[in-house]
């Protein structure tokens, strides 16, 4: 057979038609805000449950076994793995949400020594 299929797939364009003007104003910002932004609410997060303050918008810690449970109850997206924890602050990661972060898992953390992964 000859001519174009078409596959069950929703078409990307419409995200297209949002990103534009997103990323106009993303541009707009700067990555200098962007990341002063995220590491300043890595710092929130990190200042919150006793850790110094970093440099990076990405915290990793030491963590009990229960860490992980407390964060996919709070609808906490972070990765756990072997009794560590990697939370990464971004541009979409508002005030509250390092409060929770860190109202959640302050209980769970297990040493307040930064752990580098």
């Amino acid at each position: 057979m000859r001519g174009t299929f078409w596959t069950d797939v929703s078409p990307a364009w419409h995200a297209w038609v949002a990103a534009a003007p997103a990323v106009r104003l993303l541009a707009q910002v700067g990555t200098q805000s962007l990341h002063r932004h995220a590491v300043g609410l890595a710092n929130r997060f990190r200042a919150a449950i006793g850790l110094e303050p970093g440099d990076s918008a990405i915290v990793s810690l030491a963590t009990d076994g229960a860490a992980a449970d407390a964060m996919a109850a709070a609808r906490i997206i972070g990765s756990a793995r072997v009794g560590c924890l990697r939370l990464s602050f971004h541009v979409s990661t508002s005030d509250q949400d390092a409060g929770l972060a860190a109202d959640v898992l302050r209980p769970h953390v297990a040493s307040t020594h930064p752990v580098t992964l």
